[in-house]
């Protein structure tokens, strides 16, 4: 329920009009009544947890934001409970969000758009360093205010949902999500991971791609169809979509949004120091913690892994096998590139879109007899097919190898999102 004019919020903090509101709650402009006649204007966000338990992890986490000060982070003035909901008071900030510009067609210029995310980074560097994370860094969440020397200084809004960087202080349950799905890194939307500082750092990624091209990198026709573009595909290049933008950047904004989590900058500070350097003209190198995911090669197929989304993928290759026995040693080199005591946490998607079509009914029968083999041991497994035929055929040998018949897909992005679901969705007897 929204609050009228006037209202007095913890009986303190007077509504002058609603700022707006969305699914977290509602923000209103108000002045602290307690302050005198000088009083600044507050932002003040309502919201409302039906979990209690929720509800005293937002109060804690915001106890912790009340302390955070920077040039780039949005003062927390008070904290508090009312009515059966949490208030977090806030400075006020004349402005217009990231969001507001880009959708008037207002892409940034490219030192515009590194000296944004330098100051967003400068940000998540001070909360990271205080042990909190955002969680939903987004062009909404950020609002571009003119400084007295006439430059554009970007602040981030909005820790509404941020997180301790404790494992034990998350505010969220087993499964759930939270953020906004264009945004989220691939590891924490899709792959169940709790988010850390890294997954701050893929969210500014994603905005910094936005500014710069004046588009977000993927589009989908549902949140998880989004989510799964971003956990299994690289976007197209900003300097390919926008030729204005350097290919250093687009190296830059590549490293941020590596889909591994362990490929992208170590930290918001290794952050700042590159987008300085690309500021200056020199190359932006962003150290990083992990190596490059395990790949294996062969004339037949690839095998490739994404630790960050632990996905196994063998992608079969268009070169045609000369014999049907030939079939039966490729499936067992298949088997052996990820021994079944290593599947346990991962998921595997066999891509045979590539992969020709044969009428040998030998063939179906040496499938038959190595699916099993190749399937078992897998959080959860699924074909990706290119025709109609090929589908019904593959879920006939499924079906006569006793295997789950459901896990074939011929949309890419319906097979990753099945495969990266979270366990608590997973449907009785998928494979």
């Amino acid at each position: 329920m929204l609050l009228p004019n006037g209202t007095l919020i913890a009986a303190r903090f007077r509504v002058l009009n609603l700022i707006g509101s969305g699914g977290m709650g509602s923000v209103y402009r108000c002045v602290d009544v307690d302050a005198g006649p000088d009083a600044p204007v507050l932002a003040v966000k309502v919201v409302k947890y039906d979990d209690a338990g929720l509800a005293a992890r937002f109060r804690r986490e915001m106890d912790v934001m009340r302390q955070l000060r920077g040039e780039h982070l949005v003062r927390v003035v008070e904290v508090g409970d009312v009515d059966g909901a949490q208030f977090i008071a806030m400075e006020f900030l004349e402005g217009v969000s990231l969001r507001d510009r880009l959708e008037a067609g207002n892409p940034l210029a490219v030192s515009d758009a590194l000296r944004m995310a330098r100051d967003i980074a400068r940000g998540l560097a001070s909360a990271h360093e205080a042990g909190v994370i955002h969680r939903d860094v987004k062009p909404a969440n950020i609002l571009l205010t003119q400084r007295d020397d006439g430059l554009t200084r970007a602040v981030l809004l909005d820790f509404g949902i941020a997180r301790s960087l404790d494992p034990a202080a998350t505010m969220t349950g087993s499964g759930l999500v939270i953020g906004t799905a264009g945004y989220i890194a691939p590891e924490v939307g899709i792959g169940g991971r709790i988010a850390d500082a890294r997954s701050d750092l893929y969210s500014l990624g994603v905005v910094l791609y936005e500014a710069l091209v004046g588009a977000p990198p993927f589009v989908a026709p549902n949140s998880m169809a989004l989510m799964a573009r971003h956990a299994s595909e690289n976007p197209i290049p900003p300097h390919v979509r926008e030729p204005t933008v350097p290919v250093a950047v687009s190296d830059f904004v590549a490293n941020l949004m590596a889909r591994d989590h362990g490929r992208r900058a170590a930290s918001a500070v290794a952050t700042i120091d590159a987008l300085t350097a690309l500021l200056e003209g020199r190359p932006g190198v962003l150290p990083t913690l992990e190596p490059d995911a395990v790949e294996e090669r062969s004339d037949f197929f690839v095998v490739s892994y994404e630790p960050g989304v632990r996905l196994v993928r063998i992608t079969r290759t268009s070169k045609p096998f000369e014999r049907a026995e030939d079939t039966a040693a490729i499936y067992t080199m298949m088997r052996n590139a990820y021994p079944v005591t290593s599947r346990g946490d991962k998921a595997l998607l066999i891509d045979a879109r590539s992969a020709p079509a044969r009428t040998d009914p030998r063939f179906a029968r040496i499938v038959a007899a190595e699916l099993p083999g190749l399937l078992a041991g897998w959080r959860r497994a699924a074909s990706l097919v290119q025709t109609d035929e090929g589908a019904e055929q593959l879920r006939h040998i499924r079906q006569r190898a006793g295997v789950d018949p459901n896990g074939v897909f011929q949309d890419e992005q319906a097979a990753i999102a099945y495969l990266l679901m979270p366990d608590a969705e997973e449907r009785s007897g998928d494979v």
